[in-house]
């Protein structure tokens, strides 16, 4: 026997109605709320679409012995670029701090940058010549404050997807020196990396560009 959606609407419990009513709205709730959490753009400068988060997450290191409450800052953005289906992904990372030292925050950029997830190292390959660095359209991420220094480092499909499983990220600057520097996370570095891997789940045929 065929029946309506209005008949088996009727012959609902009000229980069963009201939960099933904020069953839809949780829901629609919860895909506004990704949907908003990322952003796409075209550069006309580059020829290529670019997808990022809608603001990157950020990881801390404090630095009591210099001043009170003195920390420096890491943010961290997952971009992908898109130039006629030949996609390849790099992080954005910028360096910036509250304190005023005589070298930024930034000088450790030039050093081996990591990633632990989880206890694992990951290491990431600095890209020099992401041409979003030197793009009209301006850098995929605003600085979330003036002074710092932004760089660019090169991932795979395969190793965002790893770290949105991630239950602890770490991040540790010139990791190959005595001199290391291992960052917390201050806001949403597991979330981010989970909710921009979530819109590359039905990509099949992924092309990465070459790394130079």
């Amino acid at each position: 026997m065929f029946v309506s959606p209005l008949q088996f609407l009727l012959a609902m419990s009000k229980s069963k109605l009201l939960w099933l009513v904020c069953f839809i709205i949780v829901t629609g709730c919860t895909q506004v709320s990704q949907k908003d959490s990322v952003k796409q753009y075209f550069s006309k400068s580059n020829g290529a679409t670019i997808t990022t988060l809608a603001k990157p997450f950020s990881f801390y290191r404090q630095e009591p012995l210099l001043a009170a409450n003195s920390r420096d800052y890491i943010y961290v953005g997952p971009v992908e670029i898109n130039e006629a289906g030949q996609r390849e992904y790099v992080l954005w990372l910028y360096y910036c701090s509250t304190i005023d030292r005589d070298r930024p925050a930034a000088t450790n950029v030039s050093g081996s940058v990591f990633l632990i997830i989880d206890d694992t190292p990951m290491e990431l390959v600095q890209a020099h010549n992401v041409r979003l660095a030197y793009s009209a359209d301006g850098a995929p991420y605003a600085a979330p404050v003036a002074g710092g220094y932004a760089a660019f480092y090169r991932v795979t499909q395969d190793q965002l997807r790893h770290l949105a499983q991630a239950g602890q990220i770490r991040l540790v600057a010139d990791a190959r020196s005595q001199n290391a520097d291992e960052y917390t996370v201050w806001s949403g570095a597991e979330e981010g990396f989970r909710l921009f891997a979530s819109y590359l789940r039905d990509d099949v045929d992924v092309v990465f560009a070459s790394i130079q």
